[in-house]
């Protein structure tokens, strides 16, 4: 097979972990996953480590710096043109699948923060339609809040969110939130 990122290069086998195996690029550490292997593999975990934010686990050390390429790859299995899927939580890079074989390329040292982040047996959620949409909601509930924080202030804001969480814990809450939304309910000025 040849590297979708320099089709000089023959991709060489090589174990990443007990059970799987990758087809690494010599010329620049990307590497091929094939669909089956990874299954194989995936079913030979049994239960599964939660994956855990990369903003939230200092442990998991750096990150390793990423060549994601925006241009399309041509996958080394099937021949056709793979997807690339945001992985998120905290990471900045996409994965590139490829439905006809069911096979991941990953850029060299993506691998690796994917394992460092307990994400490593999570590529078939990456590469879904449901893990791209929940990525999506929480990107732009994300970027909401920093609008309302930028428009707001610090002071503000934070005078906000203890508002928020005084009605969040009140018992009657939900009167509250009525309270709010009503038309006639005139806030001051």
């Amino acid at each position: 097979m040849q590297s979708p990122r320099n089709h000089k290069q023959t991709l060489v086998r090589e174990t990443l972990e007990s059970g799987l195996s990758s087809f690494v690029c010599p010329a620049t550490g990307g590497r091929w996953i094939d669909g089956e292997t990874y299954w194989a593999w995936l079913r030979a975990q049994g239960e599964i480590t939660p994956s855990r934010n990369a903003a939230d686990s200092a442990s998991a050390g750096e990150v390793v710096a990423i060549n994601d390429a925006d241009g399309a790859l041509i996958s080394p299995r099937s021949g056709r043109l793979m997807r690339k899927f945001r992985v998120g939580r905290g990471l900045r890079f996409a994965i590139d699948f490829d439905a006809a074989s069911g096979g991941f390329w990953l850029d060299a040292g993506e691998y690796e923060s994917l394992r460092a982040h307990n994400l490593h047996d999570e590529l078939q959620l990456i590469a879904s339609e449901d893990w791209q949409r929940e990525l999506r909601r929480t990107e732009s509930a994300e970027s909401a809040e920093r609008r309302l924080r930028m428009a707001l202030g610090e002071v503000e804001y934070a005078k906000l969110m203890e508002v928020r969480e005084w009605i969040g814990r009140h018992e009657q809450r939900e009167v509250l939130v009525a309270a709010l939304r009503w038309s006639r309910v005139q806030l001051p000025a």
